[in-house]
Order: structure tokens, then sequence, then C-alpha cells
């Protein structure tokens, strides 16, 4: 047995769903104010965040589970067309940093027992999919104003490959990207759109300079068995 651990390399590209620290909430937004507001339900932890823009302001809440403590979102920041021209402007004023200093002292203490994973943002769909719009949001949006959803993605995608930048001048090895992908709504379409060229694009950038790429996947498979072939994953 080994020991299987995770730390960021970089700051996390907004809006975010983690609270973590080194993670979201240490990005720099430029012009926005974020106020978080924490409650009580039962044994559940409530997070309410706002975010406050020049162009306009939305908000989230997000309910953590007391077992693995993941973050569900009961609330999404997209609530209509004018939501995603402030989530635009989130992701164009975002300023990366690294956050090498954390992963090396996680990695450290691990040492010859395992191994640390280099955590990092879901990909662009996948945040949209599970962070910012939700299912059904998404599923509407892409058939009535896709135009809005592509300029955000893309958007988004550019902003990820400044990230990338930054962990491959990492000292991390294997770097892990936590997509909570299922075929039965993330369908080959999608995937084969929006996804696999996400993928393989990192995945070449991360090879040439010998690191490996690992994506969590963890819902039904069978029907994008095929695309995944395609991606250049390790």
């Amino acid at each position: 047995c080994g020991i299987i651990k995770w730390a960021p390399v970089h700051t996390w590209q907004p809006p975010g769903m983690s609270h973590m620290n080194g993670w979201m909430l240490e990005s720099e937004i430029k012009n926005v104010d974020v106020s978080v507001k924490v409650s009580w339900d039962g044994d559940k932890r409530v997070i309410y965040r706002r975010y406050e823009t020049p162009v306009g302001s939305v908000g989230e809440e997000l309910r953590e589970d007391p077992g693995y403590h993941s973050l569900w979102v009961k609330e999404f920041m997209v609530k209509s067309k004018a939501d995603y021209d402030v989530i635009k402007y989130m992701v164009e004023h975002t300023q990366f940093r690294d956050t090498y200093s954390s992963f090396v002292e996680a990695r450290d203490s691990v040492g010859e027992d395992g191994v640390e994973l280099a955590v990092i943002d879901r990909s662009p769909f996948q945040k949209l999919l599970i962070e910012i719009c939700g299912t059904e949001r998404l599923a509407f949006d892409l058939v009535d104003i896709q135009s809005t959803v592509d300029e955000l993605y893309q958007i988004m995608a550019e902003k990820q490959d400044n990230a990338f930048k930054i962990i491959v001048e990492s000292p991390a090895d294997i770097i892990w990207m936590v997509d909570n992908l299922t075929g039965d709504i993330t369908t080959p379409k999608y995937f084969e759109k929006y996804c696999l060229p996400f993928y393989n694009k990192q995945a070449k950038l991360l090879h040439d300079n010998d690191k490996y790429l690992a994506i969590h996947f963890d819902g039904r498979l069978k029907s994008i068995r095929h695309h995944i072939q395609k991606a250049d994953l390790d």
C-alpha cells in the first residue's frame, strides 16, 4: 500500500467551489469584491458567497457534506444570460500565482511512502457544468444561447492555458485534474467538442515537459469509452 495525497501548485480559477487554503480564495481577482458567510444546517456547513463586479454581481450557496467534506452547489451563479458577463469579467481579471512551496512541503512529508499529486482546477466544460451553471441550466443554455456559453468557455480555456504554463514550471511530476466526469451528462457530443481538445492540448504541454496527466472520471463511462481512447492521458 502507498499513500496518495494531493496539493495545489497554483491558485484556482474563479468561480471555484473549493474553500480550502491555497485554492480559489487565494486567487487575486482584480476589481472584484468577494464576501463569504458561513452558517450551519444540522451537521452540514453552508457557505454563501457573493461576487461584486463593475458589470454586476452573482451569488452561490454551497453545502459541505460531513463525511468527505465535499462541497455541493445548492444555488448556482448563473441564473440568467446576464450572469455570463459577470463570470467572464471575473475570469478575465484573475491573476494566478504559484504555490510551489506548499506542494514541495506536502511532497516531502510523504517521502518514499507514497506519491503527491499536483491537483488543479477542473477543465472549463466540467467547471461550467458542476460549479457555475449546473446540469439543467447548462443543458438549456447550450441550446438557447450556445454562443454565449461558448464565449465564456473559450475565455476560461485561455485562462487555463496560463495556469498550465505555471504548472509545467512546477516541481510536480503527476498533474491531477478532478473533472468528476460521467458520460450520461457529458455526452459523447460534448466530450468530443469541449473536453477532448482541452485534454490533449494540455497533455502535450505536460508530456513535452516530462510530466504526466491524470484526470478523475467517476461516473458511467461506457458511452464515451471510445472517445476516452482518443485522449492522450496517462
